[in-house]
């Protein structure tokens, strides 16, 4: 049985952004921040989306992990490599695939 979250985060665009003259761009900060998202458990699909706001850059995540705990590592471990502005976390009713039985008997 998995947790699965969805996840909305608004990174701090200065951080990001590029100043002229800087050896790396600011395409070239979202792909290796992407790269690194890629290793953390639980982080099964990561995006970068357009924005409302000009301070902010956007993305939003998908997480499936096995217990909620899980959910807070994920988004530590993206604090670590992107400065986070805003997030909102929506939890979605465990899943339960096809030949699985939960974990607590108590689940319904």
């Amino acid at each position: 049985m998995k947790i699965l979250a969805y996840i909305e985060l608004s990174f701090v665009a200065s951080a990001i952004y590029s100043q002229p003259g800087e050896p790396i761009d600011t395409i070239t900060k979202l792909k290796q921040a992407l790269d690194k998202f890629s290793h953390i458990d639980g982080l099964s699909e990561f995006h970068f989306v357009y924005g409302k706001e000009s301070d902010s850059i956007a993305a939003v995540a998908k997480v499936q992990v096995d217990e909620v705990p899980g959910i807070t590592n994920v988004i530590n471990e993206i604090k670590k490599i992107l400065q986070l502005k805003t997030l909102t976390t929506m939890i979605v009713q465990p899943q339960l695939y096809p030949g699985e039985s939960p974990k607590n008997p108590d689940f319904y």
